[in-house]
């Protein structure tokens, strides 16, 4: 039988689909194998699917029938076609609630993952987006397949790893969709899959083992580890991902959840309570923190918690819980007060981070009020600008600190500890006495050739002779364009004359 593509294809057109399939059931095994008619038959099968009448029954006859007919991978117009198509599908098996219609939708990842060509990462993307992003309850149909492909094989089949990982560390993709996927399966209510968890935990580790350093994939491991209820390794991460990528609030709430000890729970909390204003995460964090210092006796500050909780509630139109309604009062400590012992509960969190680190040491040369940051001078040409929610304690000027930088060589500190009472490179910073030359001018003077400012001439009521203690730092002049000694500081000795 002598058969026109053109005839299939202009009845296909004009949705006279029964037709042309009766046209095809005519046609020679060899005319069949024919690429033309083919492409023919799998845009008619890709048509037929697409209207709304068509029982899913029918879609997934269909879309065997298009994996049957081994259409080549160069047919990429109607590949990205199917990956749309694949997506919508996925789309319509979840109702607004996000649960799925999970037989149905076993069988169109099964299609994909046998049979669709266009799996590429890249390609695929959109598809796992949709799939992961809808997810709202615990689901175990064959996405685990899906992600398994797409997390361990699809990265490695791109063409454009090698230049992407090199720039980006490892591309966005994975992060878009597969890390999106493990939020949401975190922020569960319910039982969670422990077959679907362990997987990702593996997947992660793999990736890490491969030598991928995304700085995220120590959270995700972590959190899978947290909900697996290995916390001691969950804790270890989230550490190890707060010293690459900086602080951050709601990791605290993480570390805290993972924690035993309740003062260094209490320290976690008052962390992250400090670190942010978003009411959501503090009413959270302040409700736990209100059940813990009441355990600890530190009523005032309860109070002051609960009082605050309350306000925002209220505010809100949100229901108030029975335990804050108990602690409240009146009266309670002032704001400043209250922020005060805040910051003093949660200084072991300092400690606890930067243990096992070694610490670098430098001088505070600058405290910028205005725009709440410190500058450290740290050797005799770098300074390090480090924010004023970042210091440990109530550092001033010219104080000599210990600090901890995120990474190795980094120029922006994570922590910065007042502890260091020891001695700086003698090439950067000096310490010692001496006796005061005052210019003839009467208004400056010097010390070891050390220029004394008017200003501290005359707050230490320093006279030609008087004895001095002081401390300078190695620092390039701009103005003179060269290195030279700058003091810092100077003290009068006072002799006691008794």
């Amino acid at each position: 039988m002598s058969v026109d593509y053109r005839e299939i294809k202009t009845l296909r057109k004009e949705h006279k689909w029964q037709n042309a399939l009766d046209i095809i059931a005519q046609l020679t095994e060899a005319q069949k194998e024919a690429l033309w008619c083919k492409r023919e038959m799998a845009w008619l099968y890709y048509d037929m699917i697409k209207q709304e009448s068509c029982s899913w029954s029918d879609r997934i006859f269909y879309m065997k029938h298009i994996g049957a007919l081994e259409l080549p991978p160069a047919e990429e117009m109607f590949w990205q076609n199917v990956m749309r198509l694949l997506v919508s599908l996925v789309a319509k098996n979840f109702d607004r609630s996000g649960v799925a219609n999970a037989s149905n939708l076993d069988k169109v990842i099964e299609a994909m993952l046998t049979w669709c060509p266009a799996r590429r990462m890249s390609e695929s993307a959109t598809f796992i987006n949709v799939l992961l992003s809808r997810v709202k309850e615990g689901v175990s149909f064959q996405w685990i397949a899906l992600l398994q492909w797409w997390c361990c094989t699809g990265i490695h089949a791109e063409s454009y790893k090698e230049s992407e990982y090199q720039d980006k560390k490892i591309p966005a993709l994975v992060d878009r969709s597969f890390g999106y996927g493990m939020k949401v399966l975190r922020s569960m209510q319910v039982p969670r899959d422990p077959e679907i968890i362990r997987f990702m935990t593996e997947t992660m580790e793999t990736f890490v083992e491969a030598g991928y350093s995304y700085k995220f994939f120590k959270y995700y491991i972590g959190c899978c580890y947290e909900m697996e209820n290995d916390l001691e390794k969950a804790q270890h991460l989230f550490r190890a991902y707060m010293m690459e990528a900086g602080e951050s609030y709601w990791l605290w709430d993480h570390i805290a959840l993972c924690e035993h000890d309740m003062d260094l729970k209490i320290a976690f909390l008052a962390k992250g309570f400090l670190q942010h204003d978003k009411l959501e995460f503090r009413i959270s964090v302040g409700q736990r923190l209100v059940e813990l210092l009441s355990q600890k006796g530190q009523d005032e500050l309860v109070v002051w918690l609960s009082n605050q909780l309350i306000k925002v509630r209220k505010e809100k139109g949100w229901k108030i819980p029975a335990i804050l309604e108990s602690k409240a009062q009146e009266r309670c400590i002032d704001n400043k007060l209250a922020y005060t012992q805040l910051t003093m509960l949660s200084k072991p969190s300092i400690a606890w981070m930067v243990e096992g680190m070694t610490p670098k040491y430098g001088i505070v040369e600058t405290v910028d009020k205005k725009n709440r940051c410190y500058w450290i001078a740290i050797d005799s040409e770098n300074t390090l600008r480090v924010q004023e929610n970042a210091v440990d304690s109530n550092v001033k000027r010219y104080d000599m600190v210990a600090y901890y930088s995120k990474e190795k060589g980094s120029r922006n500190a994570m922590w910065v500890m007042t502890s260091y009472s020891g001695i700086l490179p003698k090439t950067f910073y000096q310490a010692g006495s001496g006796t005061v030359k005052r210019h003839r001018s009467n208004v400056f003077g010097f010390v070891h050739d050390l220029y004394i400012h008017p200003d501290l001439i005359k707050r230490e009521n320093l006279r030609n002779g008087s004895d001095v203690m002081y401390r300078a730092i190695y620092r390039y002049h701009s103005k003179k364009d060269k290195y030279e000694w700058r003091l810092l500081d100077i003290k009068k000795i006072e002799y006691d004359t008794k």
